[in-house]
């Protein structure tokens, strides 16, 4: 597998899972990690803020997606940080 297809996977996943349909939501990918079982790959997301609606404000929210050899995800959450996937 190379980096650019887990990348390009992640990222189809989140924009279909979030809507991620409108101008300004930006997905970017900012790790990927080689696990026993397939891939963790970590994504910065622009989100638009649904509580001010008419407006075009953006919140980075973090998420972690995990993906198995085949490269279907097995499971993704939203956190606080990056470093708050190691919890689980």
């Amino acid at each position: 597998m190379n980096i650019t297809t887990i990348r390009d996977r992640t990222k189809k996943f989140l924009r279909e899972a979030l809507e991620a349909k409108e101008l300004g939501e930006e997905i970017k990918i900012i790790g990927i990690d080689k696990t026993e079982d397939g891939w963790v790959a970590q994504a910065e997301v622009a989100e638009r803020n649904i509580a001010l609606p008419g407006h075009a404000v953006f919140e980075k929210k973090y998420y972690v997606v995990k993906l198995d050899s085949e490269l279907e995800v097995v499971s993704f959450k939203q956190v606080k940080s990056i470093g708050e996937q190691e919890e689980e």
